[in-house]
């Protein structure tokens, strides 16, 4: 699971259908969970264990015990919340 968008560096270069992976979910039960995701430049980048291009993207959001979805498909929906990646496409 992952997200893909076109994404900019810090330094401006744009970086077309970049590669973004939710790496971390931190929960407790009652709380507030947060999850951490890092962008690529692509799935083959990843893949070959190439660095990320850029800072951490993080995220905060309520676990829904009750949904049909699960904590990861729920952190993800919470990534696509963030109005930067609104519009990314899941892969």
């Amino acid at each position: 699971m992952a997200l893909q968008h076109d994404l900019q560096t810090p330094q401006g270069l744009l970086i077309p259908n970049g590669y973004i992976v939710l790496v971390s979910i931190q929960w407790q039960k009652g709380q507030t969970h947060y999850g951490t995701a890092l962008p690529w430049v692509s799935k083959e980048d990843r893949d070959a264990g190439r660095e990320p291009f850029q800072v951490p993207i993080h995220v905060q959001f309520q676990y829904d015990v009750e949904s049909s979805e699960n904590i990861l498909q729920q952190a993800y929906a919470a990534l696509k919340a963030i109005p930067e990646l609104a519009d990314s496409i899941d892969v």
